[in-house]
């Protein structure tokens, strides 16, 4: 399996998908999943402000964590 934030490029193929974990779930972060292409993407991310995730679950099509990014129980899971 491709580590976090690494996309995976076969030759000759174009079934790719970008793993990406973003820690915190501010404007920087909903910008940058906004521009990524949708279908060609696996995203997570983790959040500590509960209704942050809630709106991020709502509006994009993302995997949302509620905790500590800095938490390796929580990476793991991710």
């Amino acid at each position: 399996m491709p580590e976090a934030g690494v996309a995976v490029f076969v030759f000759g193929k174009e079934d790719y998908k970008m793993r990406l974990i973003i820690v915190g779930g501010g404007k920087v972060a909903y910008n940058l999943i906004s521009t990524l292409p949708s279908g060609k993407r696996n995203i997570t991310v983790i959040e500590q402000e509960f209704e942050e995730c809630e709106r991020l679950a709502d509006e994009l099509d993302v995997q949302v964590f509620n905790g500590d990014g800095t938490n390796r129980e929580i990476l793991e899971h991710a």
